[in-house]
């Protein structure tokens, strides 16, 4: 519904009401902790991020805790709920990104529609754009023009 809103009303006085209250992410978050709860299993840290901390600071550098795909996909496929909580967890990060940029766009009078809709897709691609966005309308549209020359 937040994505709706932001999209096809951003300058709506109720989507501005709805959307600027931290409550309005309060049922995404625990639904999002009920499915992560009911997915939950003793090895599901251990599939995530497998290593050993000791192995990780014995001379010089050894990464862990790099997830590997067997481990994701033991993961995934063990239940339905596992695979909401995927969902629910990218559904939340593209949210907080869309709201961010539906927050911070209105007050610089850029339009956010569609970078809102790329965060329901790829937040971090539409947090980049927004920046530059930003950067260009700040700059009057010539970031790269100096002082003095037309």
């Amino acid at each position: 519904m937040l994505y709706a809103l932001m999209i096809f009303a951003p300058n709506n006085k109720w989507t501005n009401a709805i959307v600027k209250k931290d409550m309005s992410l309060v049922p995404l978050g625990l639904t999002y902790g009920y499915f992560l709860a009911a997915s939950w299993e003793p090895d599901t840290l251990s599939l995530l991020l497998p290593g050993n901390l000791a192995d990780g600071f014995s001379g010089g550098f050894n990464p862990q805790f790099f997830p590997s795909l067997d481990g994701i996909a033991t993961l995934f496929s063990r239940s339905i709920d596992s695979v909401a909580s995927l969902m629910l967890h990218l559904q939340a990060m593209g949210i907080v990104a869309g709201r961010y940029i539906h927050l911070n766009a209105l007050p610089a009078r850029i339009i956010n529609s569609t970078l809102v809709l790329l965060s329901a897709f790829c937040s971090p691609a539409a947090i980049l754009l927004f920046a530059l966005c930003k950067f260009v309308h700040e700059n009057k549209g010539t970031p790269f023009v100096k002082e003095g020359f037309n």
